[in-house]
C-alpha cells in the first residue's frame, strides 16, 4: 500500500470522530498547509503518516559552525551539478534564507557562470543593496514567477527551505522578548493555544503530548518558551516543508526520489545543519525579533559589510507569491518503488488509524 506524505489538511478533517476532532484544534495555531508528521516517531496522528524524514543522531564529534555547514553545502551542490552536467537555479527572494545561500556559492566559488537566480523585482526591493552589488552582472537570471515550471531536469533546483526549521517558527512573535526566556510550563503555553482559539481541554490534551515528546528526545535540553515551539517546528513541520514547493510542479510525471535526490535540493536539509540547530540554541534569536536568525545574518554581514541590513532586516515569507493560482492536490504518497503520487481527491478513511495518540 502506498504511503502518506503530505495532506491539503483541511480534507481530514471530520467532526464525527472525537480523536479527529482534538488533533485538528491544533490548527487554530498552525498552518492549515502543514501537516504535522512526528520525526521522532512519538505522537501518532489519527491518520497514517509515514515519516520521510527522522530526526538525526547528533555525533559525538560534531563541532562545525553555521559558516562552514554553509560553504561544505554550496560545494557540495556546486560539485554535484558539475558530475551531472546541469545548470543551477537558486531560488532568491531576497529574504535572510535565500541572501544567505547566494552569499555560500560565492564563498564557495569564483566561478558564477553555471548559476542561475531566480527572482523578480520583489527580490530587488527587499534587498537592493546586495542584488546591486552582488548579484546584478554575476549571475544568470531568470523570472521567479517560474519557479514551479523548472523540476524538469533541466536544473539543480536550490531553495531556502529549512532555515525557518532550524531557527524558530513565527509564532514567537506572539510573545514578548522577556516571556521567550521564561520556562515552558503547561501554564505558559495552555494559555497561548487557549488565545489562539484552542478549547482548554485540547489545549491539554496538545500541550501534555508535546511535553512527553519533548522529554523523551534524548537529542538536546528544551527549556524555555522558545525551545519548546523551535523544537515543535523542528520536529513536525519538516516533511511538509519538503514537499510544499513538489507538490505544485508541473511536471508531476516525472516525480521518483530518484528523480528529487537529483535535481530538488533544499539548502538547508542536511544533518548538519540539523546538528547545529540542536547543539546551539543561543545562536538563533538574541535581543529582539531584528535579532531572529541572528547567525545567518552574521554571515551575510561578513560578506557585505552591510551593517544596516544586519541591524534591520527581519522575515519576510515569500512563497505565496509564488503559490497563488496552483491548484494543489488533496494527498502526496509515496509508492513501494519510490515513485509518488499525486491525489486529487482522497479516501480519507483508508488513512484512518483508530489507535492514536489523540483517543483522550
Amino acid at each position: 500500500m502506498n504511503k502518506l506524505l503530505l495532506t491539503n489538511t483541511p480534507c481530514l478533517q471530520d467532526g464525527s470522530k472525537p480523536d479527529v476532532t482534538n488533533w485538528y484544534s491544533i490548527y487554530k495555531f498552525m498552518n492549515l498547509n502543514l501537516d504535522l508528521v512526528d520525526r521522532c516517531d512519538t505522537i501518532k496522528t489519527p491518520y497514517r503518516f509515514h515519516n520521510y524524514f527522522s530526526v538525526p543522531s547528533i555525533p559525538n564529534s560534531f563541532n562545525k559552525t553555521y559558516k562552514e555547514i554553509c560553504i561544505e553545502r554550496a560545494s557540495q551542490i556546486l560539485s554535484h551539478a558539475q558530475n551531472i552536467n546541469k545548470p543551477i537555479v537558486i531560488l532568491y527572494s531576497g529574504g535572510i534564507d535565500s541572501t544567505a545561500i547566494v552569499v555560500s556559492f560565492l564563498l564557495a566559488t569564483s566561478d558564477t557562470s553555471n548559476i542561475t537566480i531566480a527572482m523578480n523585482a520583489a527580490s530587488i526591493q527587499e534587498n537592493p543593496n546586495f542584488y546591486y552589488s552582488h548579484i546584478r552582472g554575476k549571475f544568470n537570471l531568470i523570472p521567479s514567477e517560474r519557479t514551479l515550471d523548472l523540476l524538469t531536469g533541466d536544473y539543480v533546483m536550490v531553495s531556502g527551505e529549512f532555515n525557518d526549521q532550524l531557527f524558530g517558527t513565527d509564532a514567537l512573535k506572539l510573545f514578548t522578548f522577556d516571556q521567550l526566556y521564561e520556562p515552558y510550563s503547561e501554564s505558559n503555553i495552555v494559555p497561548f493555544f487557549e488565545r489562539v482559539g484552542m478549547e482548554t481541554r485540547q489545549s491539554k490534551i496538545w500541550f501534555s503530548l508535546f511535553h512527553n515528546h519533548v522529554q523523551s528526545n534524548g537529542r538536546c535540553e528544551i527549556k524555555d518558551v522558545k525551545d519548546f515551539f523551535w523544537w515543535m517546528c523542528f520536529t513536525f513541520k519538516w516533511q511538509s516543508i519538503y514537499f510544499r514547493i513538489l507538490s505544485r510542479t508541473t511536471r508531476r510525471d516525472l516525480i521518483n526520489k530518484e528523480f528529487l535526490d537529483t535535481y530538488y535540493h533544499h539548502f538547508y536539509n542536511t544533518e548538519d545543519f540539523q546538528c547545529w540547530s540542536m547543539m546551539n540554541p543561543d545562536k538563533k534569536i538574541v535581543k529582539d525579533w531584528r535579532g531572529y536568525k541572528i547567525t545567518t545574518k552574521e554571515l551575510i554581514l561578513e560578506y557585505t559589510q552591510d551593517q544596516e541590513y544586519f541591524e534591520n532586516k527581519i522575515k519576510i515569507g515569500s512563497l505565496s507569491g509564488i503559490f497563488k493560482q496552483r491548484s494543489v492536490p488533496q494527498a502526496v504518497v509515496i509508492n513501494e518503488d519510490n515513485t509518488f503520487d499525486f491525489i486529487d481527491k482522497i479516501n480519507k478513511d483508508a488513512y484512518y488509524d483508530p489507535i492514536n495518540s489523540f483517543n483522550q
